[in-house]
């Protein structure tokens, strides 16, 4: 059997609504010792459902977060630095003009994955056990999967997030009930148009499904009225159908600045947190589930671990 060393190395996550780093020591084919996870929110996405495009100033607070994270990440050790962007670059008409702005300013060349690729770096990051399926909700796009061991069967990445379903259909202070059940009958809508490959996977048979991403370790947070975010307690974290119905009700009577008194809930998520949360009601809905176990590890943890065992990992 072949031993592989540890490698300190990070990962730079430019998402729709955040971007987070993770540095780690990582062994190909091991587990992730994690020494840092930073989050900083810049809504890289802001504004793309009207115009398509990344903003200059998304751009340049995204590009400062990057930039600190870097340096972050050079402070703690790490051997190699890893970026990769999601839903918002993908999507963006100027999306390759950040790319090469992004490497003019910090030396980075963040991988732009495709929709496959995203699920599959969520499914690999989330690595809780067969089968089970996961479903990864972010600011730009949700990614749903199924299967075993660290390769799902089936992916889709749906073009609904927190932050562009927020900004699609605005619901005022206090959650206009007209606009609410639009948003509504979209998520499901999509959810009928694009999660067959699921269903097909599926069979009927039963998975343990895993959540992921913003909203649903917030929603874990706020169920568990956290002071201070703890992922120990985050992970594993169950959250049933009707809890997060509860959590719908109640965060539509809210008013946006009293959202952000809720514990649990960053302020800079408050404005979001109500559209993630009716697309994770719609996805119970859909598949008849009663609830699922909530995973800190996603994406990130993911891709570190791919990009690991691809350059250090055996070569064919």
């Amino acid at each position: 059997m072949r031993l592989y060393r540890t490698v300190r190395a990070a990962a730079i996550d430019i998402g729709s609504n955040s971007v987070r780093l993770l540095v780690a020591d990582a062994r190909p084919g091991g587990a992730l010792k994690i020494i840092v996870k930073e989050i900083e929110t810049t809504r890289i996405g802001e504004g793309m459902g009207c115009s398509g495009c990344l903003s200059q100033e998304a751009i340049s607070r995204t590009i400062g977060a990057v930039t600190r994270f870097c340096s972050d990440a050079q402070e703690q050790g790490a051997e190699r630095i890893y970026a990769f962007a999601t839903a918002a670059v993908r999507d963006a008409a100027n999306g390759g003009a950040f790319i090469a702005e992004m490497g003019r300013q910090t030396g980075l060349a963040p991988h732009v994955l495709s929709e496959e690729e995203e699920a599959l770096a969520g499914f690999a990051g989330a690595d809780v056990g067969d089968p089970c399926g996961v479903i990864d909700i972010g600011g730009g796009s949700t990614e749903l999967a199924v299967g075993e061991g660290r390769v799902p069967r089936a992916s889709v990445s749906m073009r609904m997030g927190a932050v562009y379903l927020s900004e699609r259909y605005p619901l005022g202070d206090v959650a206009d009930p007209l606009g609410l059940e639009a948003m509504t009958q979209t998520a499901q809508s999509i959810l009928r148009s694009d999660a067959g490959p699921i269903r097909e996977a599926l069979g009927g048979a039963p998975v343990q499904w895993v959540g992921l991403g913003g909203t649903i370790t917030s929603l874990a947070a706020m169920d568990l009225r956290m002071a201070h975010y703890d992922r120990e307690r985050i992970q594993g974290h169950a959250l049933s159908r009707e809890t997060v119905g509860r959590w719908r009700d109640r965060l539509a009577r809210t008013r946006a600045a009293e959202r952000a008194a809720i514990p649990g809930l960053a302020p800079e998520r408050a404005d979001i947190i109500l559209a993630g949360v009716v697309i994770l009601d719609a996805f119970f809905a859909h598949f008849g589930i009663g609830a699922l176990r909530v995973s800190d590890r996603d994406n990130l943890e993911g891709y570190l671990l791919m990009r690991v065992e691809q350059e250090f990992g055996a070569k064919p």
